[in-house]
């Protein structure tokens, strides 16, 4: 957070950035970071506007989002010629700064990669790191999407200058972060001193059981604590529910089939077991699973006369429970659109951390 906060508040445009990247694994707390962490701790003379990207329409949300921070800014013109205006100081905005954030760039890399003079490409050349600056946020596996579309901008990446890693959590941090969970829900004594035996054997084994490769995904790690917060936190309860492995089933039965869950949720639980069982992979298999093409999905939903039906059911799996994201297959250059791919998760249906589709998984 340090390094983007010293670098963004810099008033000297020779030691800050036009346009930076944060790019890190599917699940390992991006948004988080920025949202809850950086954002909230910058200077006053910092204006933020914050979009998620989208398939369709991130210029335009984002074009409604700077006008509505900028108010004296000409409301009939583009993008570029907005931001063209805001760098000039048209507007009577001298003394106050924009900082644009493009969270899960993603998306809007992965329709947009065979364009090179886009919408997007043309406004952002107007950052200066003086007025205005950028903040792309992505998934490491559309690196080689996003440095392209940096090229496009002009701007090389340059490591501690414009461009930092988000990286997977290990297991000592990641069991500090599930204890801190604990207390805040009340199911762990506010000191680790008076934190029991029992406890800490739950702490263990739930990081274990969540880790791969010695990493523990931050999401995974988060969606395990929203499951276990009204349980006792002890390695009786984790058995109950299969382990930390078997949390993924749980929550997928609190989120769409428990009488407490959503009642929209509860809409779509057939919708979404035949999307799910389309992106998962072959009985026993411990391999990523399937790419699905949206009409594909579409199709095996069920919902093949309801568009806007499914689309509410892709939103629900994407931007609600983060079981899947969009996608790029680096082997195809022409493809359809996308949607989904799910990961298996041992002896369950998903891995609660990649849990994200070809919308991103």
């Amino acid at each position: 957070m340090r390094f983007w906060k010293t670098r963004i508040e810099e008033q000297d445009a020779e030691k800050t950035f036009s346009v930076g990247l944060i790019y890190g694994p599917s699940g390992c707390g991006k948004s988080s970071l920025v949202k809850a962490g950086l954002l909230p701790h910058l200077s006053a003379d910092v204006t933020v506007v914050y979009v998620e990207a989208t398939l369709e329409d991130t210029e335009t949300r984002l074009l409604r989002g700077i006008l509505r921070r900028f108010p004296g800014l000409p409301q009939n013109q583009g993008l570029s010629a907005t931001l063209t205006a805001l760098r000039r100081e048209d507007a009577g905005t001298s003394g106050q700064r924009l900082l644009i954030i493009l969270d899960q760039f993603e998306q809007w890399l992965h329709t947009k990669r065979e364009e090179n003079d886009t919408e997007l490409v043309r406004a952002l050349r107007q950052c200066d790191g003086a007025q205005i600056q950028c903040i792309v946020m992505v998934r490491d596996d559309f690196w080689l999407a996003v440095s392209r579309f940096m090229l496009a901008l002009e701007i090389d990446l340059v490591p501690g200058r414009n461009v930092a890693l988000v990286d997977l959590f290990d297991l000592d941090h990641a069991r500090a972060v599930l204890a801190a969970f604990g207390r805040a829900f009340g199911k762990l004594p506010t000191t680790v001193r008076e934190t029991t035996k029992s406890q800490r054997d739950f702490l263990q084994q739930s990081i274990l059981g969540l880790a791969e490769a010695g990493k523990v995904v931050p999401v995974r790690l988060s969606l395990f604590a929203e499951t276990m917060k009204g349980k006792p936190w002890t390695p009786s309860a984790l058995k109950e529910i299969g382990g930390a492995e078997g949390a993924g089933v749980t929550f997928l039965e609190e989120m769409f089939h428990a009488r407490t869950a959503n009642p929209q949720h509860h809409v779509h639980l057939e919708g979404v077991q035949r999307v799910l069982r389309a992106l998962l992979p072959d009985s026993g298999t411990d391999i990523k699973g399937r790419m699905r093409s949206y009409d594909e999905l579409l199709q095996a939903s069920g919902y093949s006369t309801r568009g806007q039906d499914f689309d509410d059911l892709i939103r629900i799996l994407d931007s609600e429970s983060r079981l899947i994201t969009p996608t790029e297959r680096p082997e195809t250059a022409n493809r359809k659109r996308e949607v989904g791919e799910i990961r298996h998760i041992r002896g369950t249906g998903i891995w609660l951390s990649e849990c994200r589709p070809l919308w991103s998984l």
